[in-house]
């Protein structure tokens, strides 16, 4: 719904809700300012929601970016801007609902950047992560490798589809097919893939694997929930009050998910000799810091070999790798 309806006298209301001390009736009042005043001024804001001031900085430019539809370079170059009451206004009603009813900023402006796809988020799906995007890059990398013959993947728990959209946009040859329990989130998916213009990737409403048992992979790939159900508690307020809790939580342990895609994976994959001598996984889940161990077990039990769990940029287990005999 469109708030603004062009009328005027709704900008006039919202004009003198807009407390003077934090940006000043000169934004208001449509005189140039400088770019950096702007940046200095939102991040000001943003401190009392973050402690990390290169995190604040970074959001404070991405909400520029949205706000005026231009690059920070492109802003970088004008030096100044003029923001019209529109934006003024817009700005504080970002501000207000990021810092005071803890709205992921993604939400606000509703996408979030991931591998050079655009992937639009809605309210309570699931917002991608840093740590997502990083080891999906490094897959998709894997899989330029590769020769050019036709392969399936599987993304089950797709989400907002960033994963599978980000390995489909490997190759045309790549088949990419994407499951989830919330019919929400596959809709949403199916919606990145046209706004990306996404056409090797589908998909559908299922817990984890298709009810099409005749259907083989050449590889699965899965972003599940795995918080433990205790840790809810000790969550920032942006996760509990607006993601879906049944995206994060998975028993007492955060493995319920994990177990039953290691479990099951097998009897979806088909073996590939390829990818086996070009030391690409088969199966590939991301999984707490804590449960490195734990999952590596579960997969050498499960038959799986080539297991490997491997750390994020921060250092921290992330991702787990694993392949058929």
């Amino acid at each position: 719904m469109n708030l603004f309806h062009n009328k005027s006298l709704f900008f006039i209301s919202l004009r003198s809700k807009i407390p003077t001390h934090y940006f000043g009736w000169n934004y208001v009042r449509g005189i140039m300012i400088d770019i950096f005043d702007l940046i200095r001024d939102i991040s000001t804001r943003l401190e009392k929601i973050h402690d990390d001031p290169i995190a604040r900085q970074q959001d404070a430019w991405w909400i520029a970016q949205a706000l005026t539809k231009k690059t920070e370079a492109d802003l970088i170059a004008l030096k100044k801007i003029k923001l019209t009451d529109k934006q003024t206004i817009l700005l504080e009603q970002w501000l207000d609902a990021h810092i005071n009813e803890h709205k992921p900023l993604q939400y606000i402006l509703g996408f979030v950047p991931f591998n050079d796809l655009k992937i639009l988020v809605e309210p309570p799906i699931l917002i991608p992560r840093p740590e997502t995007e990083e080891w999906t890059f490094n897959l998709a990398q894997k899989l330029k490798g590769f020769s050019g013959k036709n392969i399936t993947i599987l993304d089950a728990c797709c989400g907002t589809g960033c994963i599978a959209l980000s390995l489909a946009r490997v190759s045309p040859l790549i088949i990419v097919q994407g499951t989830d329990i919330s019919e929400h989130a596959v809709q949403l998916s199916k919606k990145n893939a046209l706004n990306n213009h996404v056409t090797n990737a589908s998909f559908l409403h299922a817990n984890l694997f298709p009810k099409n048992n005749d259907i083989k992979y050449d590889l699965i790939v899965s972003n599940p929930p795995y918080i433990p159900e205790p840790e809810w508690n000790n969550l920032n307020p942006s996760v509990t009050q607006w993601e879906d809790r049944k995206a994060l939580l998975s028993g007492k342990d955060g493995l319920d998910c994990i177990r039953g895609i290691i479990k099951n994976a097998k009897q979806w994959l088909k073996h590939n000799d390829e990818m086996k001598e070009k030391n690409i996984p088969q199966l590939v889940i991301e999984i707490d810091s804590t449960q490195g161990d734990a999952v590596k077990t579960l997969l050498e039990k499960a038959g799986f070999i080539n297991v490997k769990i491997l750390k994020d940029l921060e250092g921290k287990n992330r991702v787990a790798y694993a392949g058929l005999q």
